[in-house]
């Protein structure tokens, strides 16, 4: 009797394991080969797009998923994964520097799993293909500089004393003369690739006096009274200035480190803290309206630092009655100037370079300005936004 027990549970357990057996080989999926990834990339449409933008675009043949990513936020992708075959553009918009520009696409059959932001061998799996990068180039947008046709100051250093003689170097060829000083001495600049100037006020005897006072050594003047820069100044002019205070300025008094103002004119200037100027540098021009002369100014908002260079520039618009400033390539501010421009008074029809001119043919230098120039230029045309962004940009 044992052994028939014995004998029919071993037959229980057998059918029971068959069992078992056979429903865990229909409950496993077929293993199914796999499928080798297929991704060919090919881009018909240039790589080198103009400053004004663009479409490039890239014709996908895959059989699986596929994810595109950019490395620069001006290179949008039209959609950043897909599947199977298809087509991406690369949407580009305007360059708004004058620098070219460099994008690298990439196209991948994997995703970026290590979440660093870029797709690289770390992230491939079995069976991705890997990814193709491609480079778009987009050209800097081109300057149209305005024409320096009224006055370009350049310095060059004589080795004999280094004295900074100043010439001008425009179409005009204005008389440029040097009123040689102790401190005006020339050094390069690295940001511009030219000579800059040191200015400092001193007295008939070459004593150091306060900034701000009449200098009479150690300054640039060009004579434009009796010229036809007088004329073509009165509708309308830009003028260009980079410079660098040595002081700390308190709103006492006026500086004008470039400028042709006496009874008219206009210039940059640090304004007193008791005038419209309320103490910031401003820019101003002289206007006549129904016979009574008057001073416009545009105040910039914020005192020059003693030892930084700032880039400044002044536009005066008679057919739009605005002046403007533009410091480091962006709008400061505007006023209206209506009426017609106002030449400065007889004798006092100079650009100074370090100060203002006095009635006196340019003899003495007044409101003395203490510091580097580095660039004094005026163009006979009102400059556009653009192009006084462009200028700082590529100060030179």
């Amino acid at each position: 009797m044992k052994l028939n027990h014995l004998f029919a549970a071993g037959a229980m357990l057998l059918a029971i394991g068959a069992f078992v057996a056979c429903t865990d080989k229909e409950d496993q999926p077929e293993e199914k080969e796999a499928v080798a990834h297929i991704l060919e990339v090919k881009c018909d449409s240039p790589t080198d797009v103009s400053d004004v933008g663009g479409e490039v675009v890239f014709n996908i043949k895959s059989n699986t998923e596929w994810h595109v990513t950019s490395s620069a936020s001006w290179a949008v992708p039209s959609k950043t994964k897909s599947r199977a075959n298809g087509t991406v553009a690369i949407k580009i918009g305007d360059n708004p520097s004058l620098n070219d520009r460099t994008a690298v696409i990439t196209i991948s059959d994997c995703m970026d799993y290590n979440w660093d932001g870029v797709i690289d061998e770390s992230d491939l799996r079995p069976g991705d293909i890997g990814f193709q990068s491609f480079e778009i180039t987009q050209k800097g947008g081109e300057l149209t500089k305005p024409d320096v046709d009224i006055y370009d100051k350049v310095i060059f250093d004589w080795l004999v004393d280094g004295t900074a003689y100043g010439y001008d170097v425009s179409p005009s060829g204005l008389i440029t003369e040097t009123i040689p000083g102790k401190y005006l001495k020339a050094s390069r600049n690295s940001r511009t690739g030219r000579y800059s100037a040191y200015f400092s006020p001193t007295d008939k005897n070459g004593g150091d006096i306060a900034v701000g006072t009449t200098s009479y050594n150690g300054y640039y003047h060009a004579k434009f009274e009796d010229t036809s820069v007088a004329t073509t100044m009165a509708d309308g002019f830009s003028a260009e200035f980079y410079f660098r205070p040595d002081f700390d300025w308190d709103g006492n008094g006026e500086v004008k480190p470039f400028s042709c103002m006496q009874s008219g004119g206009w210039g940059f200037l640090f304004s007193k803290s008791t005038s419209k100027g309320s103490g910031n540098f401003a820019v101003i021009v002289n206007t006549n309206v129904d016979g009574t002369s008057g001073w416009k100014y545009v105040n910039c908002g914020f005192v020059p630092k003693k030892g930084e260079w700032y880039h400044a520039i002044y536009v005066y618009d008679p057919a739009a009655e605005t002046v403007s400033m533009y410091i480091n390539g962006e709008l400061a501010g505007s006023a209206d100037a209506p009426g017609t421009y106002n030449q400065p008074a007889a004798k006092a029809g100079y650009f100074i370079v370090g100060g203002d001119p006095g009635a006196n043919n340019g003899t003495t230098c007044t409101a003395a300005f203490k510091g580097d120039i580095g660039i004094a230029r005026v163009y006979s045309e009102p400059m556009t936004a653009a192009q006084a962004a462009a200028l700082y940009k590529c100060l030179k």
